[in-house]
């Protein structure tokens, strides 16, 4: 937060994973000795970062990480992400993005699982945009 916010620049921000924020928020993976975690997770860290989003990956993760690298992406109900928590922190942020990504990176059945995960991603969108639906008329 201290780097968009030093940087003070529109065509700066920040791209929100979902796997990524769970896994940091609620697990504290890569923070090292002393991890900062967030008792609210992802959802408490969507709110906390939402003014600088500009970029939604969605996935979702079981705080486990490939590689001891980065969050293993897991396909959408594998995991504990709640999207629609998510998204509610993210508010105007997610619901103004004109496209979201769904991020299966190093999943090895992509192909299969996205075609299944297209209708979950859909439901999430759906959910989320129709209880937001006074942020886009109001924006």
């Amino acid at each position: 937060m201290r780097l968009v916010e030093d940087v003070d620049h529109p065509n700066f921000g920040l791209m929100f994973d979902t796997s990524h924020a769970h896994t940091l928020a609620r697990y504290g993976r890569r923070q090292g000795a002393d991890p900062e975690i967030l008792v609210g997770g992802a959802a408490e860290f969507a709110r906390m970062v939402a003014p600088w989003v500009r970029h939604l990956h969605l996935i979702d993760s079981d705080g486990s990480l490939h590689d001891e690298d980065t969050s293993v992406h897991l396909p959408f109900g594998q995991g504990e992400v709640d999207f629609q928590e998510v998204l509610d922190g993210l508010g105007s942020a997610a619901a103004d993005l004109e496209w979201w990504t769904a991020d299966y990176c190093f999943w090895p059945r992509t192909e299969s699982d996205a075609m299944d995960g297209a209708g979950q991603l859909r439901a999430i969108r759906d959910t989320f945009l129709s209880s937001h639906k006074s942020i886009r008329e109001n924006a």
